[in-house]
């Protein structure tokens, strides 16, 4: 019989990210991965969340308001604990919250669970006091709802939205020659596009008033939507879009509104490559030209649309954006256009397929009591939002998690996909595995301060504005808690085909400090067939726990000489009659080194590999900085 040979595999990032497929596994794939930072080339935990303002505001939609190229205001519309809309806004220079704003006395119903809405900055030349004369330009942000359309303006009233006044917000320097819209335009999406604002996300049946009727020998809007025998006013729905004049935000024109095919709705709209590119949950399609001679609408794709218009972003010439089956990237613009779907590798989340990952005792009442096997609310992607954290080549989307312990409306997982390493991973809160409807984020925004980028997100079941980048999270309550950090690797030697043994496993990593007593960093690995070996039937009949011959765990070494009792940070002053004097020691340094775990003797064919921290109750910094891991075995004796 051959005796085999002996192997050492080596892993060393930069790491790839979930990739649930094993055919699709490389060594650098992994099953899981939660609260895990790939951007550094590392397994690493990612930075905490801390409160940065206590708002009133729920699931609020968060825009940041610039003046002079720096961070003047934050703004907030959401709801409160009855689904009641509101508005808040921040003043960041003097850290003050502007009281409450129930948006239900301008009009917006209440109780609307799945209330939603869209910004644009503009520059509007308002009548502002109403005496017939104009201010002077400023800039000012619109705020879109299905109901409503608001503005902010920072110059005129700094804590409330106003509703527009089309008499004293509008230019239509063309009203001699056509009517113009005399409703708001309202549906909760807009966008600027070359200078205009475009309109979408009308409810069926939207009518729209003109100053003006309409000729009956005209040819630019179709007959068929003209009110009977009122040419002054006509009917749209969620199939059109409609657009402003340049510089004259709610200035529309008479017929400038455009329809995509009769049996789709838009849900997103975005500027890109000189082109506006218009969603509907069932297709794409690209608009070109800037004036009415040389508009065209064109179909770029079709079978795969957006759900969300805050799930769309840019980043590097692609759009990337969630559908009703997972998050695409779009590329090229009028009848070239093509998709890619990126979320392939965590595509059980989108579908009923069965996540493939087994799960180590070690981590399985953490991952369960988080909501593992983790599974979105289809029904509300229509507010996924999505962020854009750059210094980390990062895009983070936030989904509503099915049966966790946040309960209904806890988007309580964010998906965050390293565009760079094209890597995925999960995060979330803590606070998620204690009933707390906690969320790393609903929406958010970045900013620069310094040179440095800053990101902020706003919660679900707390109202809490949080700023990223600390050791630890902290809620609402200003409870600090540890942050998760759990790694699983795909079935490691997968393509091996005898039983072989495996021993010697060692972590190539930055060193921390003396290794603790409570809820320590831990390592496990498993065999292929250790979930089958936890249980035999004794004679009577009954199950009792059998010997797991294919597991091992143990805690990590964190330092070469955890022996020493001084570490960096760690130090204590000697009390003498003369006053305090500093013990004699040397701080041992922090550098890189080979952390060797002493598991047992593990015979299989293949196996998983896992390291966890951050996990229990014990309150403390991420201990863990993974270079790479290296594995030995014993292949193909088949004795």
């Amino acid at each position: 019989m051959a005796r085999g040979s002996k192997t050492t595999k080596a892993l060393i990032g930069p790491w790839m990210g979930i990739e649930e497929r094993e055919s699709f596994q490389t060594d650098g794939h992994c099953a899981v991965a939660v609260n895990v930072d790939f951007s550094r080339g590392y397994i690493e935990a990612r930075s905490g969340f801390h409160e940065y303002k206590n708002t009133t505001t729920l699931r609020a939609n968060v825009h940041p308001v610039m003046r002079s190229g720096k961070l003047k205001y934050v703004l907030f519309v959401g709801v409160d604990a009855n689904n009641n809309p509101r508005f808040e806004a921040l003043d960041v220079d003097t850290n003050t919250l502007s009281s409450a704003q129930e948006l239900s006395t301008l009009g917006e119903p209440k109780g609307n669970k799945e209330f939603n809405c869209s910004f644009a900055n503009v520059i509007l030349v308002r009548d502002r006091n109403g005496d017939g004369t104009r201010e002077s330009p400023s800039h000012v942000t619109i705020v879109s709802t299905k109901a409503n359309t608001y503005i902010f303006d920072p110059y005129g009233d700094p804590e409330n939205l106003s509703l527009v006044d089309l008499s004293r917000d509008t230019i239509q320097l063309n009203s001699l020659n056509w009517g113009y819209w005399e409703t708001t335009p309202r549906g909760g999406i807009i966008a600027e596009h070359k200078n205009m604002v475009f309109y979408a996300g009308f409810k069926d049946e939207f009518t729209v008033h003109l100053t003006s009727p309409m000729d009956e020998l005209q040819s630019w809007i179709p007959e068929a939507l003209f009110e009977f025998q009122d040419r002054s006013r006509y009917k749209l729905g969620p199939q059109f879009f409609a657009w402003s004049d340049p510089f004259d935000p709610f200035g529309i024109t008479a017929y400038h509104f455009m329809g995509v095919e009769e049996n789709e709705r838009i849900t997103g709209l975005k500027s890109f490559k000189e082109q506006l590119i218009v969603f509907t949950e069932k297709s794409i399609y690209s608009l070109t030209g800037v004036t009415d001679e040389t508009m065209q609408l064109y179909k770029s794709v079709s079978s795969v649309g957006c759900v969300s218009h805050s799930s769309i972003v840019e980043v590097g010439g692609i759009l990337y954006f969630m559908a009703r089956d997972g998050i695409y990237a779009f590329t090229g613009g009028g009848a070239e256009g093509a998709v890619q779907k990126i979320s392939k590798p965590i595509d059980s989340l989108f579908s009923s397929r069965k996540t493939p990952a087994h799960l180590p005792e070690e981590v399985r009442a953490f991952l369960i009591n988080a909501g593992y096997p983790f599974k979105v609310v289809l029904e509300t992607l229509d507010r996924s939002h999505v962020l854009h954290v750059q210094s980390r080549n990062q895009l983070w989307w936030s989904v509503d998690l099915q049966g966790s312990k946040g309960g209904s409306e806890s988007w309580g997982l964010t998906l965050v996909y390293d565009y760079f390493h094209q890597a995925w991973s999960y995060y979330l809160m803590s606070g998620m595995t204690g009933g707390a409807a906690m969320t790393c984020m609903y929406d958010g925004f970045t900013t620069t301060a310094g040179g440095k980028e800053e990101v902020f997100t706003s919660g679900s079941g707390t109202s809490s504005l949080y700023r990223y980048g600390e050791s630890t999270d902290n809620d609402s309550d200003n409870a600090e808690k540890s942050i998760p950090m759990i790694y699983i690797t795909g079935r490691m030697f997968k393509n091996n085909d005898s039983v072989a043994q495996f021993r010697p496993v060692r972590l190539k990593m930055l060193s921390w400090g003396k290794g603790q007593s409570s809820d320590p960093a831990k390592w496990f690995i498993e065999g292929e067939e250790s979930h089958a070996d936890q249980y035999t039937k004794d004679p009577q009949g009954l199950y009792t726990e059998a010997t797991k011959v294919q597991y091992s765990t143990g805690v990590i070494p964190l330092h070469p000489a955890e022996d020493m009792q001084f570490f960096y940070g760690v130090g204590k002053y000697q009390t003498t009659d003369g006053g305090s004097t500093a013990l004699d020691f040397k701080f041992q340094e922090v550098d890189w080194f080979t952390s060797k775990l002493e598991n047992a003797s593990l015979r299989s064919r293949s196996f998983r590999f896992g390291v966890a921290s951050g996990y229990g109750s014990t309150v403390r910094t991420p201990e863990l900085i993974i270079q790479g891991i290296i594995f030995e075995a014993d292949i193909g004796d088949s004795r």
